[in-house]
């Protein structure tokens, strides 16, 4: 016999990773306050365990990892406010966290190898895994895109624009707690990380 929870997880999984794939839209998700909870949760119980076992580059990962869920949260709200269509946002924004879920153990994998790629001194295997990281980024900007313009029925131009809006709200939340971060980010630019 096979659980129904159990069953009931690897469904919304397999509808996470479709949505992933531009196969499916935030609609086909449940309209369901519990899973965007969980949903949040489990990504950040995988951000939590990746920033133990990965070193990080940058300071207060923990805090910045909280501070971008809370940001999403609030900007996914004051999207589809905008956007008038409110009653989208459980649905939404589950796709969204589920996203960058899936994603995040992709890339955590990725980082993962290109930390041991560097401490080996393999600049090849390095330049790989770093060119991976940069096509996962790229792979949540599309999802997310397509995400909101489900949700919204705005045109790509006006979600990407919503989605780097985002990028920098987060950026400026995290710079008005941790001021160094801005130092932090001059230096990685100076040295090429």
């Amino acid at each position: 016999m096979s659980d129904p929870a159990s069953n009931s997880a690897f469904s919304i999984l397999r509808l996470y990773w479709d949505i992933l794939r531009l196969k499916r839209g935030p609609e086909d998700l449940p309209v369901s306050a519990a899973l965007l909870a969980i949903t949040v949760a489990v990504r950040v119980g995988f951000g939590l365990l990746a920033n133990t076992l990965i070193p990080q580059s940058e300071s207060h990962p923990t805090a910045l990892m909280f501070i971008d869920c809370i940001v999403v949260l609030v900007w996914g709200r004051a999207v589809l406010q905008v956007a008038r269509r409110p009653e989208r946002y459980l649905q939404t924004l589950s796709a969204v966290f589920g996203c960058e879920l899936l994603l995040q153990v992709l890339s955590g994998a990725t980082l993962a190898a290109y930390v041991a790629a560097t401490a080996a001194g393999s600049t090849a295997v390095a330049q790989l895994a770093a060119l991976a990281i940069y096509g996962i980024y790229l792979w949540i900007l599309v999802a997310v895109v397509r995400i909101l313009r489900s949700a919204t029925g705005w045109p790509v131009i006006g979600c990407i624009a919503a989605v780097v809006v985002q990028g920098f709200i987060t950026l400026a939340v995290a710079v008005a707690i941790f001021p160094e971060l801005l130092t932090d980010m001059q230096k990685a630019v100076e040295s090429g990380t």
